[in-house]
């Protein structure tokens, strides 16, 4: 009897050992044993990112997504195991099935998913999540206007090419004419304004230079008195519109709105195939959002990218003529990063919550969606987005570069603007051609008076200022 008794004793050990066995890894309240999680995840800076080197196991990943995790298995608590996802995807239904991190915790290969996996409605009908740790929404990252660099045309800039042009043909002009006035005027005695000095004459005073020698028939100092008004004033305008021109910015104002980006077409925008992005743009009812899928879809070669990586390296090689649409999120913290040549556009449109997925009817889901919001108060939550996205680059449109960029880019002045000084000379032209004709009626009348040429005295080496 006594034997039987310890026969059912052994037999009842055995059954309790045996189901408590099976049921260790299984958390429920009250249950002092700590579970260990298979976690899969996606490697994307800075939520995930794997060390190189001899870091093993769970030292290998670093970023915002493995100290959150630390954070939340102290609080719970529970054990993990972090590894990548086998396609390195975040899940997608293609023909019927899930892919990604979605396909492995619908298999069972994976207790958890913690990445930047948006919350969608397709994904909450086949997992369960945990309320959102981060709110993203979709925004434009484009690329930088150059700065120009040197500026070896800059002096060039306030007036159009053809002012520039119509100022050289008039000091050809002008020299030329002092010659011919000076070659055939009744009042010059000596050779010094030959063809040379005559234009060495011009272009000296056009940069107010001065000339050694003054003009002396009158006709020549009549044009010279017009030819100087017109320096003048050239002079003027050309140095009081030059300062914007060496200080001007880049002229290309970035794009500031959705709407601006799908009425424009010098800029050629895509998204990630087969992601969330493309999903909300595909799918809206929005107007301006069907027309920029349209625009997206049908566009050679296509503006779709694989990765955000390509993204970013397409914007880049592009200068300014291709922009990705992303989560701001991870935009964001590309664009802080050296080299400092991308910005994220302020506006954002479809903000979606980023969760970690559970399998359907976890007992998981409600723990970690109480500890997060234990975990992420104000302060840890400012202190991790410190941790992960400060960097040395502004990324961001401040006032001053909105101000600056909408302002109207400086203009050159054109033949029309400045036309008024070019007929002041042609008059000056005419009237000392006129003057020059008196002065030869006035000799020629002298000297028949006088039975000889008439010269008017004057010493040879007048100077002039």
């Amino acid at each position: 009897m006594s034997q039987l008794k310890v026969h059912r004793f052994l037999a009842v050990m055995a059954f309790a050992l045996v189901w408590s066995s099976g049921n260790m890894q299984e958390y429920k309240p009250g249950n002092n044993s700590t579970p260990v999680l298979t976690v899969t995840t996606v490697e994307l800076e800075p939520f995930v990112k794997i060390l190189d080197g001899d870091a093993e196991g769970n030292d290998r990943f670093q970023g915002y997504i493995p100290d959150l995790l630390k954070l939340l298995a102290e609080e719970v608590p529970f054990q993990y195991t972090l590894k990548l996802a086998k396609d390195g995807k975040y899940g997608t239904l293609v023909n019927g099935t899930w892919t990604g991190m979605i396909g492995e915790l619908i298999s069972g290969d994976a207790d958890m998913a913690a990445a930047a996996l948006i919350i969608s409605s397709r994904r909450q009908e086949v997992v369960d999540f945990s309320k959102p740790f981060m709110s993203p929404g979709l925004t434009l990252l484009q690329k930088k206007p150059s700065s120009g660099g040197f500026k070896v045309l800059a002096i060039f800039g306030p007036y159009e090419a053809a002012v520039w042009v119509c100022i050289m043909i008039a000091s050809a002009v002008v020299a030329i004419l002092v010659y011919i006035l000076n070659r055939f005027s009744p009042q010059e005695a000596s050779d010094h304004f030959n063809v040379l000095n005559s234009f060495w004459f011009v272009f000296s005073t056009l940069m107010l230079q001065g000339y050694p020698k003054t003009p002396r028939p009158i006709s020549v100092r009549f044009l010279s008195i017009f030819w100087f008004a017109f320096v003048i004033i050239v002079l003027f305008v050309y140095v009081s519109s030059l300062g914007p021109f060496l200080v001007a910015r880049d002229t290309a104002k970035p794009i500031q709105t959705f709407e601006e980006l799908s009425e424009q077409t010098a800029v050629r925008y895509g998204t990630i195939k087969g992601g969330s992005s493309e999903y909300f743009f595909k799918n809206s009812d929005v107007d301006i959002y069907k027309r920029m899928y349209t625009s997206m879809s049908s566009a050679e070669p296509s503006a779709f990218v694989d990765s955000t990586m390509d993204g970013i390296r397409r914007v880049r090689k592009s200068d300014g003529k291709y922009a990705l649409i992303g989560e701001s999120t991870t935009l964001q913290y590309y664009a802080s990063k050296q080299p400092c040549d991308l910005l994220v556009m302020s506006e954002q449109i479809n903000p979606q919550g980023y969760g970690f997925a559970f399998p359907r009817s976890s007992n998981l889901t409600d723990k970690v969606s109480q500890a997060l919001l234990a975990v992420l108060d104000a302060e840890k939550s400012e202190m991790l987005r410190e941790k992960w996205w400060s960097g040395p680059c502004d990324y961001s449109y401040s006032a001053t570069e909105t101000r600056v960029r909408k302002g109207s880019p400086p203009r050159a002045v054109s033949l029309s603007d400045i036309g008024s000084v070019f007929i002041f000379l042609l008059i000056g032209i005419i009237l000392s051609v006129i003057v020059l004709l008196c002065e030869v009626l006035i000799s020629k009348t002298r000297g028949k008076a006088k039975g000889g040429d008439y010269k008017a005295a004057s010493p040879d080496d007048t100077t002039g200022v």
